[in-house]
């Protein structure tokens, strides 16, 4: 992978200072990695609430411990915000007092309320829904814009996430409600949700039936249907998300002439198949180079799009970065959804 340069025409600092609050898996595997093959980039600190000294010395970067207080850390050019999204908030009230931009790990925020709350203490924020930068996710945009198919007719996604044992102690933060904001819908959803939303692009939606099972406030099974409402076309969206009922897990966008098909949790090739020809087993498209076929890639084009804005100082979205509709519906179904407990 080409490692990012500037736009041309653009005022180049030697390095952008990148702080790091929070040091989780995520930050290990994917921006660590990253933010250290930059050309433009230094990590200035990262700060955690354990002790990370030596992971944080073999990046060049000073650790700080951070526990209540983010107004300690250092002023920075970036912050990568990767705590969890229940104790989000003074650390965006505080970085947004600075003007620092944010880049936050998702979900941006637990509900509705709390999204909107986020965006009143910053203009300057974006969300890690570096998903939309899959290839099969900009191509199948791409054809419900060109009408190549006719019009779109329903929606069926059904994604599976096996429950095995994590290693993840029992006041790990995604088994507490307070600090994850809920279960498998929150945390793996948003991805399928936030992909969902930019293909179809400015739209409402109305929940018409929801239903989930629940264990100790946690959701592992969630089922909806809900209507997406654009320019006064209806769509007919089938979402199904599980850690107990194991199924493919894929995107299904149905037209009149032809039915497109995708993995939406990896970087996947489209599938096409004529409804005509219901036996025939499709084809593939190639995918386009601009866009990502590799998760490494679609966190390079997040992290790109982002400091692009911010150094040409170009205004931000924050209501669209941030994918506000994506948290609004997951709200919605969660407030729609009909429970059953596991005991």
């Amino acid at each position: 992978m080409i490692l990012w340069k500037p736009m041309e025409g653009t005022a180049m600092r030697k390095k952008l200072n990148i702080g790091i609050v929070g040091a989780g898996k995520i930050v290990w595997d994917f921006h660590l990695p990253l933010l250290s093959c930059l050309d433009n980039v230094k990590i200035k600190y990262i700060a955690d609430v354990r002790d990370i000294k030596e992971i944080a010395k073999s990046y060049k970067a000073v650790a700080i411990k951070v526990d209540d207080d983010p107004s300690i850390l250092p002023d920075c050019d970036i912050v990568l915000l990767a705590t969890p999204v229940g104790v989000r908030e003074p650390y965006i009230q505080e970085f947004g007092k600075r003007e620092i931009p944010i880049f936050s790990e998702k979900p941006f925020a637990a509900n509705l309320e709390a999204h909107k709350k986020f965006l009143k203490l910053t203009n300057r924020v974006t969300c890690n829904y570096m998903k939309i930068y899959y290839s099969s996710v900009r191509q199948m945009k791409e054809i419900i814009s060109s009408g190549i198919f006719g019009r779109l007719r329903k929606i069926v996604i059904c994604q599976y996430n096996s429950l095995r044992r994590t290693g993840k102690p029992k006041d790990h933060y995604q088994t507490n409600l307070a600090l994850s904001g809920g279960g498998i819908l929150i945390e793996k959803g948003c991805h399928t949700l936030s992909q969902l939303m930019y293909i179809l692009g400015d739209c409402d939606f109305v929940i018409r039936e929801a239903y989930g099972v629940w264990l100790h406030e946690l959701d592992f099974h969630i089922q909806t249907v809900f209507d997406v409402i654009n320019n006064d076309r209806i769509v007919r969206v089938e979402f199904t998300i599980s850690y107990l009922r194991p199924s493919n897990t894929f995107s299904k966008f149905i037209f009149d002439t032809a039915e497109v098909m995708f993995n939406h949790a990896s970087p996947d090739v489209l599938r096409i198949k004529s409804r005509s020809n219901s036996k025939g087993d499709g084809f593939l498209i190639a995918p386009n180079k601009r866009w990502a076929t590799t998760q490494y890639q679609a966190f390079y084009l997040k992290w790109k799009d982002f400091i692009d804005k911010i150094l040409i100082e170009k205004p931000i979205n924050t209501a669209s970065e941030t994918s506000i509709k994506t948290t609004e519906l997951i709200t919605e179904i969660y407030k729609k959804a009909e429970r059953e407990e596991r005991k």
